[in-house]
């Protein structure tokens, strides 16, 4: 049998505010509690596994945030593992529940986030009700699995989140309102011939489902890799996603019916057992109807000297392109206009990363990455019929009588008689950041070790849209930084 606890307490924190020269405090972070509890218990030789888990959450709110966050979560989960076949084959089960309570208006953002939508007008088994104080939720995962010796493996599994299941405030949760099917299947050879040394081929079939039984993506997808006799390898892959129903690409609209979309991918890479070696990896991506194009292209280089010293250095470009990039939603005449556009998007960003054992008790490590990202938007348009059969009946671009730019706005004119219905922002952007770290650490007696630690952030901003990379990695080194030096002792008490 094995426990585990983990029990944090982390205090209030308070900002102080200046507006219109009147100061005032705000308490930002509540007084808080978090508790983590798992057992677990092997029997049968290792052949069955049971355990559960509980986790919980209490906050202390003020008036400011009663109605920001959850006051108390909770949840538990039980698991269940059983291996046959001298631990060839293994069936697993996970459940859990979810409970968080709060204020009403907390409890109706939960209801409201991009988590779940429950205001999606065309999702009948959801409904928005303001004055509930608590959600309960449950979550899971049904699997069996082929693993162990032979050259065949497969996989199972089924997973569900009902729309009520929320994990946020001691976990991470990207959807509620799902339930996945996946099956895998993958062959791999370990034994040298030919020209190579070992390989494996996967194949994987999937699909999701909200909790009204609406499918709302299927796929398939086969992939594979290689290791040469040189050590050297690659790998590659292709995927194809259809009845691709997004009950999320209007932010709490209607769910959008979007064209196929088509995935590859590749990768190799040198011996890495050698003192340099060199990575190449990229991937192309295409909506079948030409709303939508992707491309990267990465590299890597690592130099390692010597057995003390490593120093890597990874430089990746992306290209994206997409019809159909979400910008706002607005009010016009009772309706609700659900305005994209299309956006022409690059992403260029490396990291660089050393480190260096000064001695088997003393090393030092940096790691720095430059990002500059551009979004440069136009042909604007509002949703008209998400689920239109024909893709272009899907929504309306405005032409030159509908739309202007002025001062920073766009100006529409919907029914083209002089006087605009409604407006948004530029929304062209140019993000540039610069993270780094370096980490000092010297175990000054075994199983104690003093860190110190320096982390810089740089950041800017502009809105033009263009990408000029020199330019733009100028104007971010010469960005005010933001440092944060911290220490960290650890000491181990010696236990009989």
């Amino acid at each position: 049998m094995s426990l585990s606890v983990i029990q944090s307490v982390t205090g209030e924190a308070r900002a102080e505010i200046d507006y219109n020269g009147e100061r005032s405090f705000k308490t930002i972070e509540p007084l808080s509690n978090y508790f983590v509890g798992r057992i677990q218990q092997d029997m049968n030789d290792g052949d069955i596994i049971i355990g559960g888990i509980l986790t919980s959450t209490h906050r202390k709110l003020d008036d400011n945030l009663a109605t920001q966050m959850h006051s108390q979560a909770y949840t538990g989960g039980l698991d269940f593992t059983r291996f046959f076949n001298n631990k060839n084959w293994m069936f697993n089960i996970n459940t859990a529940v979810s409970h968080v309570a709060g204020d009403p208006s907390a409890i109706l953002r939960t209801q409201r986030s991009p988590a779940r939508y429950f205001q999606r007008p065309d999702a009948t088994h959801l409904k928005i009700d303001s004055a509930r104080s608590s959600l309960t939720g449950t979550g899971g995962r049904i699997q069996l699995m082929k693993t162990g010796s032979g050259h065949w493996n497969m996989l199972a599994a089924v997973v569900w989140k009902s729309p009520e299941f929320e994990i946020n405030d001691l976990g991470f949760m990207r959807e509620a309102d799902q339930i996945t099917q996946v099956f895998w299947v993958g062959h791999r050879q370990w034994e040298p011939r030919g020209i190579y040394r070992s390989y494996n081929i996967n194949f994987n079939q999937y699909n999701f489902w909200n909790f009204a039984g609406e499918s709302t993506l299927s796929g398939v997808n086969t992939n594979g890799f290689i290791r040469f006799r040189s050590y050297w390898s690659a790998n590659a892959g292709i995927d194809y996603n259809l009845r691709l129903n997004s009950p999320t690409l209007l932010r709490g609209g209607p769910a959008f019916r979007l064209p196929d979309r088509i995935n590859t991918w590749f990768g190799m890479g040198t011996d890495n057992r050698k003192n340099l070696v060199l990575q190449l990896s990229g991937n192309y991506g295409k909506g079948m109807k030409n709303n939508s194009k992707q491309f990267r292209l990465g590299t890597g280089v690592t130099y390692k000297p010597a057995d003390n010293f490593n120093v890597s250095f990874n430089p990746s470009f992306i290209k994206r392109y997409d019809e159909l990039q979400y910008i706002t939603q607005l009010k016009h005449s009772n309706d609700s206009r659900y305005i994209f556009s299309s956006i022409d998007q690059n992403i260029i960003n490396f990291s660089f990363r050393i480190n260096y054992n000064i001695t088997p008790d003393l090393s030092i490590q940096y790691w720095g990455q430059p990002f500059v990202a551009s979004g440069k938007y136009d042909d604007f348009k509002y949703v008209t019929n998400p689920q239109a059969e024909i893709y272009k009946d899907r929504f309306h671009v405005y032409d030159s009588s509908q739309i202007r730019f002025q001062d920073g706005i766009y100006l529409i004119d919907e029914n083209a008689d002089g006087t605009a219905d409604y407006q948004f922002g530029k929304p062209d952007f140019n993000f540039r950041e610069l993270l780094s770290n370096l980490v000092l650490r010297w175990e000054f007696q075994p199983g104690s070790s003093l860190y110190f630690v320096w982390s810089q952030t740089r950041t800017d901003f502009e809105t033009n849209g263009a990408m000029n990379y020199m330019d733009h990695l100028d104007q971010l080194f010469s960005a005010k930084p933001h440092n944060i030096f911290l220490l960290k002792a650890s000491y181990r008490f010696g236990v009989r």
